[in-house]
């Protein structure tokens, strides 16, 4: 199935695009992203390939959003019409 998955404006800019899809059935859509598209990767996550700590990530479906965080794993599946969102935090002061 198709997963798009929508970017935060900064590397959406760098990209040209806001979105990617790729095809693919769990919340992982992202590991089948970077095999495709690798430079969001060292955007979004550390070393260790988790997300960065400013960096979250929204399964959304038709009716809620979960963070994946939240999730006890990306092997959660996804539905017709899901999707994921990217957030990054903004702070300063």
């Amino acid at each position: 199935m198709l997963c798009p998955i929508h970017l935060p404006g900064a590397i959406a800019h760098l990209r040209g695009t806001d979105q990617l899809t790729v095809e693919t059935g769990t919340v992982a859509a992202l590991e089948c992203a970077y095999a495709v598209h690798p430079a969001p990767k060292d955007l979004l996550t550390d070393e260790t390939g988790i997300f960065c700590e400013h960096v979250l990530c929204f399964h959304k479906t038709a009716t809620s959003s979960t963070n994946t965080r939240w999730l006890p794993n990306l092997s959660t599946l996804l539905g017709q019409g899901d999707s994921l969102l990217i957030m990054q935090a903004v702070s300063g002061g």
